[in-house]
């Protein structure tokens, strides 16, 4: 009886299956899709097929004849790419599975009225953000990739812009700043980081640069100072007239001090600045005022601007009340020993020779004193820079401020 059964639903199964198979097929999705673009296909051919019998086929333009039927197959096959492209371009990539946030094409029209979490893809096809969107703009959270699909920013965003406080990091993948932005540019409080992920700078920003008060570091995350910053640079001018155990709660970097006679020289190497003291009546460690600080760098910050030559000096500051040659004094030959030993300023002879020389403190007994620079002198009402150079129109490679 068993055995009946089985060849019972083995002929039932033979002549079902095929059935089934065939019903499957004609319903599924290719065969439809290759049925629709078969019938396109011929209803196209059959309108392109163009044979005008007489005058009533054509369309009289002018003295042009258009054929009834072509024009009608071009407005048509216009009709069919215009549907295509808007289709292509409204449809969004898909869900990504296990997500739960939909992948939109970076120009997808719907992206324009979504409210909450997407998937853009680039143009390139990789995806270029994850997190939230408004009326088409990246709004609220979420993370920005590049091409390598590595991360650059994850944080908070406003109109497609990095607003409010996020994280931006270098192309290697470290943390390269942490806080606030306002239009994709550092401002508020955060922190700067160098690539091998110690602390550069921790404090106030604007527009992208180091405004107001903040924290450098040194690259074992150090603090070397602590003080007011302007356009990025620190204000140097800060220091003038402050008592040398003053200084001390500014600068905390590495310092080296030089002497010569009742003159003292107090480098800061971390800042590349110096300032001068007059060691005749009080000393160092009894607080002397500081009375003039060299900033040993090719570039003066002023205002908005990072002047490199002494041009740029001239039409910010007037024009100098004295300029001309001057043989070096002991501060300035330290300047120059300094940036030499920064691997500056080759060319120029220093001559420093030391009777003693220890890590913090040098004795300096004598120094090249016929060596000539070219000094341009500002006199503003507060305030006397001087810029040095090499030789006259040359480029300033240092300059004082007292």
């Amino acid at each position: 009886m068993n055995q009946l059964f089985q060849v019972l639903m083995s002929t039932i199964k033979a002549k079902i299956v095929p059935i089934w198979t065939k019903l499957k097929y004609w319903t599924s999705k290719s065969f439809l899709q290759s049925k629709l673009l078969s019938w396109i296909r011929d209803k196209l051919a059959n309108l392109f097929n163009v044979k005008p019998k007489d005058k009533n086929d054509y369309f009289a333009v002018r003295n042009w004849l258009i054929s009834k039927k072509l024009a009608f197959a071009i407005v048509i096959s216009l009709g069919i790419i215009s549907i295509c492209t808007l289709f292509m371009i409204i449809n969004p990539v898909g869900n990504m599975q296990g997500e739960g946030a939909t992948v939109y094409r970076f120009n997808s029209l719907p992206l324009r009225f979504v409210e909450g979490p997407v998937r853009i893809k680039a143009r390139s096809g990789y995806i270029a953000y994850d997190g939230h969107v408004s009326k088409g703009y990246a709004s609220g959270y979420g993370s920005l990739y590049n091409e390598n699909e590595q991360l650059v920013y994850a944080g908070n965003f406003e109109r497609s812009q990095y607003n409010g406080n996020g994280t931006l990091y270098y192309a290697t993948g470290e943390t390269k700043y942490k806080g606030e932005f306002v239009d994709n540019q550092f401002e508020g409080n955060g922190v700067l980081y160098r690539q091998n992920g110690s602390k550069l700078y921790e404090g106030e920003f604007l527009a992208g640069l180091r405004e107001g008060t903040g924290i450098l570091y040194d690259s074992g995350d150090n603090k070397v100072f602590e003080g007011s910053f302007h356009c990025d640079n620190i204000v140097y001018n800060q220091f003038l007239g402050k008592k040398t155990s003053d200084v001390g709660a500014l600068y905390t970097g590495n310092s080296c001090i030089y002497t010569y006679q009742n003159e003292a020289v107090v480098c800061m190497e971390d800042i590349q600045a110096m300032y001068v003291v007059d060691n005749n009546e009080n000393s160092i460690e009894e607080g002397a005022a500081v009375q003039q600080i060299y900033v040993l760098s090719d570039v003066f910050a002023h205002g908005q601007s990072q002047i490199t030559s002494m041009e740029q000096v001239t039409s910010i500051l007037g024009n100098p009340s004295f300029e001309g040659n001057s043989y070096i004094i002991f501060q300035e030959a330290v300047a120059i020993h300094q940036l030499q030993e920064m691997g500056k300023m080759h060319e120029l002879d220093a001559g420093l020779v030391m009777n003693s020389t220890y890590d913090e403190m040098k004795t300096v007994d004598s120094f090249q004193k016929t060596q000539e620079l070219y000094l341009y002198v500002y006199q503003t009402e507060e305030i006397t820079y001087t810029f040095f150079c090499k030789e006259r129109d040359g480029a300033f490679f240092m300059y004082s401020i007292e």
